[in-house]
């Protein structure tokens, strides 16, 4: 290396960087001046709200985390919370397969029971801690989607009695 590339900054080494004032040691100072000057690595990082979406990034000024967006909280309500309830449900009712009287009535109440307790504990929850779109999704995976997919048979049904069978 020349001194010219040297003296530009150009392939200077870090500890000729941290040493300030050239003497061959880096003192505490010298060291700390530098850490100010480079970048800051807190690890505060979480996902910024942006919009009806999210980024990732640093905290916000008031301090706020951030969080999922209003359409991964919906997503959530209407895929994860009916998945694990469904597991659960199906867990006991195979707990109730594995028992004997009377116990395995329990399971199965329960089993059945979880759906509707399930739903309208975590559609409270969504509305009471401001995750109105995880309770709107929980509501639409359990009410509103059921109800298409009846619609769409009974128009299935008619259809097919008034074409007489024949599409």
């Amino acid at each position: 290396m020349s001194e010219e590339q040297e003296d530009s900054g150009g392939d200077e080494d870090l500890f000729s960087k941290l040493d300030a004032d050239g003497d061959g040691v880096v003192t505490r100072e010298e060291f700390e001046d530098a850490m100010g000057q480079g970048p800051m690595l807190s690890g505060d990082v979480s996902t910024i709200p942006v919009g009806d979406a999210s980024a990732l990034g640093a905290q916000g000024d008031d301090g706020s985390l951030g969080g999922m967006s209003n359409s991964a909280w919906f997503a959530t309500g209407l895929v994860g919370a009916p998945v694990v309830i469904m597991v659960l449900s199906f867990s006991l009712t195979v707990a109730g397969d594995a028992t004997f009287e009377p116990i395995d009535e329990v399971f199965y109440f329960l089993g059945a029971a979880i759906w509707p307790v399930g739903v309208i504990a975590g559609s409270a929850w969504g509305f009471v801690s401001g995750h109105q779109s995880f309770a709107w999704g929980l509501l639409a995976s359990i009410v509103v989607i059921p109800l298409v997919v009846l619609g769409l048979l009974f128009g299935f049904c008619m259809l097919m009695m008034g074409s007489g069978g024949k599409l």
